[in-house]
């Protein structure tokens, strides 16, 4: 959205295209579930570095019509004995047209 100041009233409104949206969310990967949480945790850092698209789909079907970029992620480890059995990723992912 705009506003488009008016002489002697008050401005406009003008909509002029839609943002872009911003996803955020948190995803646990665990050894249990048969997952390997340092190879996973591995290939997110690759897509942030190297700046990737991808579409996220959940339930079969795309969120947006959009891919996606992974623009940043942070973590937490569990681990036991020297292994990565958990950990938990928040990701922030934005669109690109």
């Amino acid at each position: 959205w705009a506003e488009h100041e008016v002489l002697k009233g008050k401005a406009k409104p003008e909509f002029l295209n839609p943002k872009l949206r911003k996803y955020e969310c948190d995803i646990l990967l665990d050894s249990s579930l048969g997952v390997n949480p340092s190879r996973m945790k591995n290939r997110l850092e690759e897509m942030v570095e190297n700046g990737e698209l991808h579409y996220l789909i959940i339930g079969f079907a795309p969120v947006s019509k959009n891919k996606l970029r992974v623009t940043s992620m942070s973590w937490d480890v569990v681990q036991r004995h020297g292994l990565l059995m958990q950990c938990k990723v928040s990701l922030t992912l934005k669109e690109y047209t």
